[in-house]
């Protein structure tokens, strides 16, 4: 169901007191160089203990790329209540991912919602809910849950290394770019504790990579962008991404649009200067800056032949062309 405008949380009439849910945590133990799987032994006992009383809690660990995807579409199909993805973007991609399949909800005997346990480097769709990255203050939310209906963004193109024409969901931003090619380079970085560091040695890295592309943006009004010197195009659901850069101040994950921030003709240095407004979403009124509210938006590169990448929450995905597009379907979130 598509909802129009805002939704407030409201209490999740199957949980009733004495009446204990399945929670399922999924975790990848080796984001951050092995860091979370330091911190869920860490903090498991408490996880237990102040679900006590109102969930059975069940723990999942990932081995691998799509994993986390794999395990949540088959908790979906089993009936678990809620699925907490316990970690960073890329963890709450891959879950998200595993509530759908072939563009429809998993079939499920129950209205399954989705959990957030933050542990990640990014954790920028925590930032673009208003939410503490306190381990106390997101076992609160999960002890007495509510929920909110949020949207989805949906991206259509062809996938690496030949892969047919596919579709897969993210969270938070989409991106072309300069972005991607961070994104792209990142892994190299993840040693690097410090996350705001790392992401900043990432940037740089990407800016080297990347040179200036001639593309087209067609928006879902007839209306068509053309940047001859590409630095980025962003497709917000909500706001941030890189760390804490609020490169789509106008996304918001309770309403059915996407934010589309096209930055043009920008180099490393001009990145550099305005490095704090764009962390704090100011950067808007900058020359060569356009900023749209669409449904759905086209990406075609001008120059044949030429295949840039795109990431979804962080991570590298797809080719250009493509078609970036509110989800058809909505997710509950524990909130």
């Amino acid at each position: 169901m598509i909802l129009e405008g805002r939704e407030s949380s409201s209490p999740c009439s199957s949980f009733t007191p004495g009446n204990r849910k399945r929670y399922l945590f999924i975790l990848n133990p080796a984001g951050r160089n092995g860091r979370n799987r330091f911190d869920w032994k860490r903090i498991s006992k408490t996880v237990r203990k102040r679900l006590e009383g109102v969930a059975v809690v069940e723990e999942a660990l990932t081995k691998g790329p799509g994993d986390a995807e794999n395990i949540a579409r088959k908790a979906v199909h089993d009936g678990v209540d809620v699925v907490v993805a316990t970690g960073g973007d890329g963890t709450i991609n891959e879950v998200l991912n595993g509530f759908f399949e072939h563009g429809d909800p998993v079939p499920s005997s129950k209205t399954v919602c989705l959990g957030i346990l933050p542990l990640g480097t990014g954790s920028d769709f925590v930032r673009a809910l208003n939410w503490s990255l306190s381990i106390e203050e997101n076992l609160d939310r999960l002890a007495n849950p509510t929920h909110r209906r949020i949207h989805v963004g949906c991206v259509e193109c062809e996938g690496l290394e030949g892969m047919a024409r596919q579709q897969r969901l993210f969270m938070n931003v989409a991106s072309l770019g300069v972005s991607s090619e961070c994104a792209y380079v990142m892994p190299l970085y993840k040693w690097i504790s410090n996350s705001q560091i790392a992401y900043k040695v990432g940037a740089m890295h990407g800016f080297l990579r990347w040179h200036p592309r001639r593309v087209r943006i067609k928006l879902d009004n007839g209306q068509t962008l053309n940047a001859d010197a590409l630095t980025m195009v962003a497709c917000g659901n909500g706001q941030y991404f890189g760390g804490g850069v609020k490169i789509t101040p106008k996304g918001d994950p309770q309403t059915p649009m996407l934010n589309i921030v096209v930055i043009n003709g920008y180099g490393l240095l001009g990145f550099l200067m305005g490095g704090r407004a764009l962390r704090q979403g100011k950067h808007l009124t900058w020359p060569r800056v356009d900023s749209h509210i669409a449904k759905e938006v086209t990406i075609e590169s001008k120059q044949k032949g030429d295949r840039m990448f795109f990431e979804l929450d962080g991570e590298i995905w797809g080719k250009c062309p493509a078609v970036v597009k509110t989800f058809r379907h909505t997710v509950d979130l524990i909130a």
